[in-house]
């Protein structure tokens, strides 16, 4: 598909070469950028891998050739055939997304309003302990609360691990760089470990 659409673009930029031969043909600057970027759009996204370049008289108003040159851009379909592009799904309305939730939700059984599913999604916490350990050093461990009933059926539903972001230790070594991270948590400070 992406050399159909290459071939495409290939084509219409041939074209418009093509009539500057012509004498009857449009040479001006201006509606043959037009031109271009009609068929860039039409080429859907394969223009991106190509760079065009249009040269023109002293005056820069009549232009004399086109040229252009393919440069696949590297992490598309060009470069990497076979493999898909993951990107995030951003759903230009809300509703779109939740109800692709309430949908997997319902199959599973769930039939609770948002409200109920807020509170019960409100109980989990992600907290962080500094332990100070006998000899001075500082252990940080980051851990979230274990998901209680309700919202384990829920995990299950939508196939989400009941406990994101797993157990995370610093130790005082590591804690001038996780300081920020740390920061804006709950911290429960136990003495002598």
């Amino acid at each position: 598909m992406v050399a159909r659409f290459a071939q495409g673009f290939e084509a219409g930029l041939q074209k418009i070469a093509d009539g500057l031969q012509n004498p009857r043909a449009e040479k001006r600057h201006a509606p043959l950028l037009e031109r271009i970027g009609r068929l860039k759009v039409e080429s859907r996204g394969s223009s991106q891998h190509y760079t065009v370049n249009l040269e023109t008289d002293a005056a820069g108003k009549t232009v004399t050739a086109l040229t252009w040159a393919k440069s696949p851009v590297a992490g598309t379909m060009v470069t990497h055939p076979g493999v898909y592009c993951l990107r995030p799904v951003f759903h230009a309305k809300e509703d779109r997304s939740d109800g692709l939730v309430r949908m997997q939700l319902k199959t599973a059984g769930i039939k609770d309003s948002w409200a109920s599913l807020r509170q019960t999604l409100a109980v989990q916490r992600r907290l962080t302990a500094s332990l100070r350990r006998k000899d001075g050093r500082t252990i940080h461990v980051r851990k979230s609360t274990l998901a209680e009933p309700a919202l384990m059926k829920l995990y299950q539903a939508l196939a989400i691990n009941p406990a994101p972001g797993g157990t995370k230790k610093l130790s005082a070594d590591d804690e001038i760089t996780s300081k920020q991270s740390i920061q804006n948590t709950s911290t429960r400070q136990c003495n002598d470990y």
